[in-house]
C-alpha cells in the first residue's frame, strides 16, 4: 500500500532532513571545501524541481515494511546514496540536469530490481517449500564460536605489533599494519573488526547477554591499540545500540531518527557559534563528499568512458578504478575515490559485473529474508545492516570478503 501512514511520516523526515542538508551546504559545507571542488549551488526552480520530483520517486520506492533484510537495504540505499545525490547534484558543477537524471534512475532502477527480484526468490522459496534447507528456528546462541575467532586473532596480532593507545600516531600504526600484514591473517583481522565484533555486539543485546558486548569492545579497543583503526569501536556501540533498540523501532527507524537529530543539532550548532563540527565531519563527510564522488564517476561514465570501458570496466594501467577517478579529479595518483557499490562495479568489472552483481545480491538478501521470516532468526537483520552500511561505500565483494 502506497499510502501508508508510517512509511508517510517516515518520508516526511527524509524531506526534512533533505532540506537541513541543503542549508548546511550553503553555509559551511561548500565555502570551507570550495579547496577540494566543491562549487556554490543556486536553489532555483529547475534545481528545486528536480528535487521534489526525485523525492516523489524515492517515496514510490520506499518500502512499505521496514524489518526484512531486504528492505533494510534498499532503505539504507535511499537515505545515504540517493538522498546525497538528489540533495547535492550540483555539488562539482560537472553535472548537467540529463546527466543527474541519468545517474539517479540508473541506482534507482538497479536497487528496484535487486528488490523485484529477491521478493520473486522468496516467494519461489515459499512456493515449493524448501523444508530440507530452512527448517530450523531460532537464534544464534553459539557466540563463544565468534569469541575465540576473536581471541585467536589478538594472539597471532600481539605476538608481532607493540600495543599503543596513542591517537596521534594511529595513522602510523595503521600504515605499519597495512604493510606489515598480508594473507589469511589480513583477511582475518579485517573480518574481525568489521564484520565478527559488530555482529556479536549486535547479539549480544538482541540475547541480553552484555558479557559478550563487553569482549566485542575490548577486542575493538586493543585493535585500536594494534592498528590504529578507530572506526570499528564506533561500529561496535552502534551495532549494540541497533540490537537493543531493532525489535521495537526497527532499524530504518532509527536510522533516519539519528540523522535527523544529528542534522538538527549541527544546524543549531551553527547558528550559536557559526561553525558546526557535525557539520563537518557528519553531514559533509556522510552526503556531500559522496555526492561529489558520484557525480565524479558519473561525468567519466558519460563523457569519457569508452564502450569498452562501460562493458568490461575501466583498466589503467593495472590500477583500480578508485585511483584512476582520484588521479583524474582529485588530481592526486593516491587518491582511492571509493563509491557505492553500484557505480564501483560499472567502474570495475563493467555492465557483465554490475549485471552478476544484482543477481547475487538479489539472492543473497533473499535468503537472508528467509532466515529472518521463516525461521525467526532476527540476527539477519544485523547482517543486512552491517552488510548495508558498509556497501553504500564499497565494492560488494570486497566488503563480503573483510567484513
Amino acid at each position: 500500500m502506497i499510502l501508508s501512514k508510517q512509511k508517510l511520516k517516515l518520508f516526511l523526515l527524509i524531506i526534512l532532513i533533505s532540506i537541513l542538508l541543503l542549508y548546511s551546504y550553503r553555509v559551511q559545507t561548500q565555502p570551507m571545501n570550495a579547496y577540494i571542488g566543491m562549487v556554490s549551488v543556486e536553489y532555483d526552480y529547475l534545481y528545486m524541481v528536480n528535487l521534489i520530483a526525485s523525492i516523489v520517486i524515492l517515496y514510490l520506492i520506499f518500502p512499505n515494511y521496514f524489518y526484512t533484510p531486504t528492505n533494510i537495504f534498499i532503505s539504507i540505499y535511499i537515505l545515504f546514496p540517493l538522498l546525497s545525490i538528489i540533495s547535492h547534484y550540483g555539488v562539482s558543477g560537472l553535472l548537467n540536469t540529463n546527466s543527474y537524471w541519468i545517474l539517479f534512475l540508473f541506482q534507482v532502477l538497479s536497487i528496484s530490481f535487486i528488490q523485484f527480484l529477491s521478493r520473486f526468490i522468496r516467494y519461489f522459496i515459499y512456493r515449493f517449500n524448501f523444508k530440507l534447507f530452512f527448517k530450523k528456528k531460532g537464534r544464534i546462541k553459539n557466540e563463544w564460536v565468534f569469541v575465540c575467532f576473536l581471541f585467536a586473532i589478538l594472539l597471532l596480532l600481539i605476538q608481532r605489533f607493540e600495543l599503543d593507545f596513542g591517537f596521534v600516531n594511529s595513522y602510523d600504526r595503521r600504515l605499519n599494519v597495512r604493510n606489515e600484514l598480508s594473507g589469511v591473517l589480513a583477511y582475518m583481522t579485517s573480518i574481525g573488526m568489521n564484520g565478527v565484533a559488530p555482529f556479536l555486539a549486535y547479539i549480544s543485546a538482541l540475547n541480553k547477554k552484555s558479557v559478550f558486548f563487553i569482549i566485542a569492545f575490548l577486542f575493538v579497543v586493543i585493535m585500536f591499540g594494534i592498528t590504529g583503526a578507530k572506526a570499528p569501536i564506533a561500529l561496535v556501540i552502534f551495532m549494540w545500540i541497533f540490537g537493543k533498540l531493532t525489535p521495537n523501532y526497527g532499524p530504518v527507524k532509527i536510522l533516519i531518527y539519528a540523522v535527523l537529530i544529528i542534522s538538527v543539532v549541527s544546524v543549531f550548532e551553527f547558528l550559536l557559534f557559526d561553525y558546526s563540527l557535525g557539520m563537518d565531519i557528519f553531514l559533509r563527510r556522510v552526503f556531500s563528499s559522496v555526492a561529489l564522488t558520484q557525480s565524479y564517476y558519473a561525468d567519466y561514465f558519460l563523457n569519457h568512458a569508452v564502450i569498452n570501458d562501460i562493458v568490461f570496466g575501466v583498466a589503467k594501467e593495472g590500477k583500480d578504478v578508485t585511483y584512476m577517478i582520484g588521479e583524474l579529479y582529485s588530481n592526486n595518483p593516491n587518491a582511492n575515490d571509493n563509491t557505492n557499490l553500484l557505480l564501483y562495479e560499472i567502474g570495475r568489472r563493467g555492465l557483465v559485473g554490475y549485471v552478476f552483481m544484482l543477481f547475487f545480491l538479489s539472492f543473497f538478501f533473499s535468503f537472508l529474508d528467509v532466515l529472518y521470516i521463516k525461521c525467526k532468526m532476527k540476527e539477519m537483520a544485523g547482517v543486512s545492516i552491517l552488510y548495508s552500511l558498509i556497501i553504500v561505500e564499497q565494492s560488494y565483494t570486497v566488503a563480503l570478503i573483510s567484513s
